[in-house]
């Protein structure tokens, strides 16, 4: 009799839990069941705990017992609150640089064989993940979001970003990189534009046009800043064209849109990854269309019909490239280019000892950080506050982001290009660009802890 009291009053809790975080749009990876195996189980019964609202949430087994109350496939009406440890964590790189969203399994603390999945789900405040490590086996969550068995087997969120975690190990802050200060957090942005030439949509406008009734073969312009590109699909690929994000003010984490296989000027191939950067505002002119797989559906432009308007306010590519010209914007070869005038310390997977000929200029002296499997760092500081310095990544791998820490503060992330030249042992060579030299602000007199979870070459670092 307590038990289908029990039942009774968790499926009362489904339909009718408060609805306190919203539903938000979302592309995502496929049910990933997995039991956790932790070598040797505790499978203790756990009782079912708490009634599904936020102050008080369901722990893992109350869920569970949800689920199975709702039937095959049957969704709750309501969001849920559901507490638990995390079991296992199969989310790869990829997935997160599409879509933003995790799949994970979560326990009760001494019953591993009982799970359920965190399905297809945002970060805190419903912003999207930008690395895998952000949610750990170990980590205690709060999940928000309605539920659902899926098939009759597998009790898990409904998937597509509707849910989200609330927090991490008792945090509800943002997952993302902190900010400078509180105006750098990537919010979403307010509609704008009308997707005209005279006036294109910005990033929230875009989204919002896709939402209505819209013509997938009409035209639209809009505009944004390059926010990151997808690996293996920069400019200057075999195709031509190029794939990437962008958003309202640069920054990953917030609101942004997919512009896919899009093509340069007057729709002419790309020639050279030199010819857009991270960090260039674009406007694009495309048919857009919402793409609908067994991963969900993502907003974005049509395959091979966009092509670039302006970057930087400018017809004309940020690196001085025009399309088709074969130009490289290739610094002068000066050896002092490329020096360094700063002392840097060692730390974890950084080695000095390297040299390079890059751009003919031989016994270049490079600083690398980071294997194939590990992260590396090192530390500076300079007086006036000012660094230039080139940085490329490994061959093949796309991009790495860099970050500059004072302290636990990032000041400054970079992201930087792969270059064919940074490969196997040094000494390298390598061409560079002016689109692989930086120039950065860091608080003077600090020591500046430098990392990245790649492997990346830095040289010709000077304070300026």
């Amino acid at each position: 009799m307590k038990k289908i009291f029990r039942l009774f009053t968790l499926a009362v809790a489904g339909l009718f839990a408060l609805s306190s975080c919203e539903d938000v749009p979302a592309p995502y990876p496929t049910p990933n069941p997995e039991i956790v195996d932790n070598g040797e189980e505790d499978n203790t019964e756990i009782a079912p705990e708490g009634d599904g609202t936020e102050a008080n949430p369901f722990n893992v087994a109350a869920a569970v017992e949800l689920c199975n109350s709702l039937g095959a496939d049957i969704e709750s009406s309501g969001n849920v609150y559901i507490k638990g440890k995390v079991a296992e964590n199969k989310t790869t790189d990829a997935t997160i640089s599409q879509y933003g969203n995790m799949t994970f399994t979560i326990i009760d603390e001494g019953n591993e064989k009982t799970t359920f999945t965190a399905f297809q789900v945002y970060g805190p405040g419903k912003k999207k993940f930008t690395a895998v490590d952000q949610i750990k086996s170990g980590d205690e969550v709060i999940v928000c979001g309605k539920v659902v068995n899926y098939k009759g087997n597998t009790p898990e969120t409904v998937g597509k970003g509707s849910a989200y975690v609330v927090s991490i190990n008792g945090k509800s802050e943002g997952t993302d990189t902190p900010a400078d200060d509180p105006a750098d957090t990537p919010t979403a942005g307010t509609a704008e534009g009308d997707g005209s030439e005279a006036n294109p949509f910005n990033v929230a406008g875009i989204n919002a046009y896709m939402d209505g009734n819209f013509d997938t073969n009409k035209e639209v312009y809009f505009t944004g800043i390059i926010t990151k590109f997808k690996s293996g699909e920069e400019p200057g690929n075999s195709y031509g064209n190029a794939t990437f994000y962008i958003s309202e003010d640069g920054k990953t984490g917030g609101e942004d849109f997919y512009c896919y296989r899009v093509m340069g000027f007057n729709g002419e191939k790309f020639t050279s990854a030199a010819q857009l950067k991270v960090g260039d505002k674009v406007v694009i002119k495309s048919p857009v269309t919402i793409y609908t797989s067994s991963y969900g559906s993502t907003k974005e432009t049509v395959s091979g019909k966009g092509q670039l308007v302006s970057v930087n306010g400018k017809a004309e590519y940020s690196s001085g490239e025009q399309g088709g010209s074969g130009s490289t914007d290739t610094p002068s070869g000066d050896a002092g280019e490329f020096a360094s005038n700063i002392t840097v310390a060692t730390g974890a997977n950084a080695y000095t000892d390297g040299l390079a000929t890059v751009n003919g200029i031989e016994n270049v002296a490079t600083v690398k950080i980071g294997t194939s499997k590990a992260a590396g760092d090192f530390t500076f500081s300079v007086p006036s506050g000012k660094l230039t310095f080139y940085a490329v990544t490994w061959k093949g791998t796309g991009s790495a982001d860099v970050q500059f820490k004072d302290g636990s503060t990032v000041v400054k992330t970079v992201t930087v290009k792969a270059n064919d030249g940074a490969s196997g042992n040094a000494p390298y060579t390598m061409t560079v660009t002016s689109g692989d030299k930086y120039e950065i602000e860091v608080p003077a007199g600090k020591t500046i802890t430098v990392t990245s979870e790649k492997r990346v070459i830095f040289f010709g670092m000077q304070s300026k």
